[in-house]
């Protein structure tokens, strides 16, 4: 009495294992095994802090972050940006940089601005999973100096147009001659 029995393993449509006996005894079957699911994690992002602060009519500094992922290379990661408040800081207000793994934002809230809001940093893979850190911007107010703003505004040319000093912007309406408060400053 002689048995036969065979294997064939097939990759081209997944991974699936078929044996097949027979004999003597005439007594054949096969058997297959499903492929086993692929599992896909989430790509991570660093913790940037709970809370980042830029004085009013300022920029940060660079704040550095990374971005990895098991199954995606940190090139090939979509780095996305939102805020809560685009009054105080938009998505275009914010310079995403770096490459691969390390990367870095620098902040440029709105000019006179001052608040608070939250960004959010999310990185997606080439599956589409994403994972997501937010932080706190706090927009802190500059005091002007009072020199600095008198002189600035005296220093401007007489015109009806209105002008800006210091973020602020006003318009003259007097009828003194600003001339002679210069002569305080020299």
């Amino acid at each position: 009495m002689k048995h036969q029995i065979s294997l064939a393993l097939s990759v081209a449509a997944g991974l699936s294992l078929a044996a097949c006996g027979g004999g003597g005894g005439g007594m054949s079957g096969s058997s297959s095994m499903p492929p086993p699911a692929l599992s896909n994690t989430a790509p991570a992002v660093s913790n940037l802090g709970a809370n980042q602060a830029v004085l009013q009519d300022s920029v940060s500094d660079p704040i550095p972050f990374s971005v990895s992922d098991k199954e995606t290379s940190a090139a090939d990661l979509k780095v996305t940006l939102q805020s809560s408040d685009p009054s105080l800081i938009s998505t275009d207000d914010i310079d995403l940089a770096g490459s691969g793994s390390a990367r870095t934002l620098v902040l440029r809230p709105k000019p006179g601005a001052a608040g608070s809001a939250t960004v959010t940093i999310s990185v997606a893979d080439a599956a589409g999973m994403t994972s997501s850190q937010s932080f706190s911007l706090q927009v802190m107010t500059q005091q002007a100096s009072y020199t600095g703003f008198v002189t600035d505004a005296l220093s401007m040319p007489d015109s009806s147009d209105p002008a800006e000093t210091m973020g602020k912007t006003w318009t003259d309406t007097a009828t003194d001659n600003p001339a002679a408060f210069d002569s305080l400053f020299q």
